[in-house]
């Protein structure tokens, strides 16, 4: 009986899927700003772009990540994600001397948020051998 009462209590407690990052509220007022993004994850997406470009302000050492027309919506994303302001302009900076792809600079953002190595082709290939075999 004890068992199966903790069983209820675990599945109403924990959900399913992504922890979200932003309340009804928020979501809300990105949909009324941005109505041609129909998922959620693509308003989750903006948010961290929108708050890449918040932390990055309007400094010219940063003008080839949001100048103009040719934001590079993927790496600001990316770069959202990083959370803290001040990382967030360290990591553009770098970005910005390097001008990288967008997949080695998202790489290069998700080394410096989850402290892993980016796996490039390489690697890749050598470990799926190695599994193979």
């Amino acid at each position: 009986m004890m068992e199966q009462r903790n069983e209820e209590e675990f599945s109403e407690t924990r959900k399913r899927g992504r922890p979200p990052i932003m309340d009804d509220t928020m979501e809300q007022i990105l949909r009324e700003e941005f109505p041609t993004l129909a998922s959620r994850r693509a308003l989750c997406e903006r948010q961290y772009m929108l708050h890449a470009v918040n932390a990055l302000g309007d400094a010219p050492e940063f003008a080839w990540l949001i100048s103009g027309d040719v934001r590079r919506k993927s790496i600001l994303s990316e770069l959202g994600r990083l959370r803290d302001p001040e990382h967030i302009r360290q990591v553009a900076a770098r970005l910005c001397e390097t001008k990288p792809t967008a997949r080695r600079a998202i790489a290069f953002i998700r080394h410096e948020r989850l402290g892993e190595r980016p796996v490039d082709a390489d690697r890749l290939t050598t470990a799926l051998a190695r599994g193979i075999d």
